[in-house]
């Protein structure tokens, strides 16, 4: 887990910018997904739309959910948007 650039048009992670993520990465052929925080050319966060179900965010790691981090880089910012 390391400081990250979004490198995506999420608003929500544009805005947050650099975040701690890594972990798992997720690969999808989805037309319906955007992928964000690259990591060795695969995403550590993934957003999938489903806009009859609800839309559903996958994170590589739960490290910006940690109450000791969530002061670090833009991990607060994303985590609540």
């Amino acid at each position: 887990v390391t400081a990250r650039a979004p490198r995506c048009s999420l608003d929500a992670a544009r805005r947050a910018g650099d975040v701690e993520t890594g972990g798992l990465r997720y690969a999808s052929d989805s037309l319906d997904t955007l992928a964000c925080y690259p990591a060795d050319g695969l995403p550590s966060l993934l957003l999938l739309r489903q806009p009859e179900a609800g839309d559903t965010v996958l994170l590589g790691a739960p490290d910006i959910l940690y109450n000791d981090r969530l002061d670090n880089q833009g991990n607060a910012s994303l985590a609540l948007q």
